[in-house]
C-alpha cells in the first residue's frame, strides 16, 4: 500500500495541488483528488449542498487498498463533477 500511496501523493501534488482525500464509511472507502465542499444546505432542488451528491454517487470500494487503486486506475476529481 505503501507504493500507491506515494504514487498518488505525487500526483496530487503534480496535478491537484497537493489536495487528495480519503474517506472511510460503514460500509467502505473512497478516494479522490481535490478537497470536499460540504455544505449542510439543501439547493432549491431538494439536493444536498456542496459536494455531497458527488460523494454519494462515488463507488464505494470495500477496502482501502481497492480505492487507492481505483484512484490510480480512474482519477477522480471532485472539481471537475
Amino acid at each position: 500500500m505503501k507504493d500507491i500511496l506515494a504514487e498518488i501523493e505525487n500526483i496530487a501534488k503534480e496535478k491537484h495541488d497537493g489536495h487528495l482525500t480519503i474517506m472511510r464509511f460503514t460500509t467502505g472507502w473512497k478516494a479522490f483528488y481535490a478537497t470536499p465542499i460540504m455544505d449542510f444546505d439543501v439547493d432549491k432542488n431538494g439536493d444536498l449542498g456542496g459536494d455531497r451528491q458527488f460523494l454519494w454517487k462515488l463507488p464505494m470500494s470495500e477496502t482501502i487498498d481497492d480505492a487507492l487503486y481505483q484512484l490510480l486506475k480512474f482519477p477522480v476529481n471532485i472539481q471537475d463533477a
